[in-house]
């Protein structure tokens, strides 16, 4: 029930800062769920479906050679001081946290909602079970302010930190060269000849990076096991992501003018282009990889929110995006892996 009470009130937020007038009161409420996200994240034990392997990683440090060299370092680092395995979680998750609200504060998008839609997916997704991608999701999101600025030296030496914690961060490389304007038809057609191409070439890139590195990628094609309902998974997480592209639409006057609000829509599309493609034949491919650029969602429906017209519209945006989000939450409360223990 603790993912259902977060929830709750980051629902009861999002409601709230539909009326500008109560805005500061909303805004001091996502610093309180910012910080009850870092306590829920730091002070489990036995939460999530990679808990197992990263407590091996941390108390056998010989193990965690099986991982990207920069996790392996900090890792090995605060086992050899001594520290507890929760203050290490504390630790990165406070990083995490705070490179997000910087990306959402630097993108005018600190809103309850925003957090709400990280919070229900990605943050419980990663932070409880994938650390080394949350740490490199939040390095990405921290790098987009310089692919914006058009600074690629600081950009693209974002992205290879956040490579070294989780080696799916280089599909962001990408990120710098996506339109920042309406692309022109010559250019979506590069994209599915460019995605078509790593399609039919992705087993063999698989098979190559688990025969030349310690890293087994094959394992993501085959290994994982396949779910029953994948089919329904990929049209229910496809539709909640097309509801963002709604939201949009319907917002559309109020987003426009926005700086570099094209840029961050076609880089959400081009997530969703991977999403589509990808999903049906790893779900894990899909989702991680897509998720570089989905996480824009969190900005887009943010913007809308605060930034559309009338009350009516902003509430009936939050409704729906509070709706997701909640059945999000019930989909991790009812799963056997995330049966929140704390440590105490």
């Amino acid at each position: 029930m603790i993912y259902i009470a977060i929830g709750s009130f980051l629902i009861v937020m999002t409601l709230v800062e539909c009326d500008k007038q109560f805005r500061i009161l909303s805004r001091e409420g996502c610093y309180l769920a910012l910080l009850l996200m870092i306590g829920l994240a730091s002070l489990r034990h036995g939460v999530g479906t990679d808990w197992d392997a990263y407590l091996t990683f941390y108390q056998n440090i010989e193990e965690s050679s099986r991982v990207e060299i920069g996790y392996s370092y900090i890792n090995n680092l605060f086992s050899h001081m001594g520290i507890h395995y929760n203050v290490f979680l504390f630790v990165m998750t406070t990083i995490c946290i705070a490179l997000i609200s910087s990306f959402f504060r630097q993108a005018g998008a600190l809103s309850a909602a925003a957090i709400l839609m990280f919070y229900s997916d990605l943050f419980l997704y990663f932070n409880l079970s994938g650390m080394r991608q949350a740490v490199a999701i939040s390095i990405t999101c921290f790098a987009l302010r310089y692919a914006v600025a058009k600074k690629p030296l600081q950009f693209f030496s974002l992205v290879t930190v956040a490579a070294s914690f989780h080696m799916s961060a280089v599909v962001f490389f990408i990120g710098y060269f996506i339109p920042r304007s309406r692309p022109k038809w010559h250019y979506l057609v590069w994209v599915c000849l460019g995605g078509l191409a790593f399609y039919y070439f992705l087993e063999p890139i698989a098979q190559f990076i688990t025969e030349h590195t310690l890293k087994n990628a094959s394992y993501y094609l085959h290994g994982i096991e396949v779910q029953d309902n994948i089919i329904a998974s990929y049209f229910i997480g496809g539709v909640k992501r097309l509801v963002v592209l709604g939201i949009v639409l319907v917002t559309w006057r109020s987003l426009k003018e926005k700086p570099y609000f094209l840029y961050l829509l076609n880089m959400y599309i081009f997530g969703l282009a991977i999403y589509f493609l990808f999903y049906t034949i790893s779900v894990d491919i899909g989702v991680r990889m897509s998720s570089y650029f989905t996480i824009l969602d969190t900005l887009l429906v943010g913007l809308a929110i605060l930034n559309a017209s009338n009350i009516l519209t902003r509430l009936s945006i939050a409704s729906l995006v509070s709706a997701i989000c909640l059945y999000k939450l019930l989909g991790y409360a009812s799963n056997p892996y995330y049966d929140y223990k704390f440590i105490f």
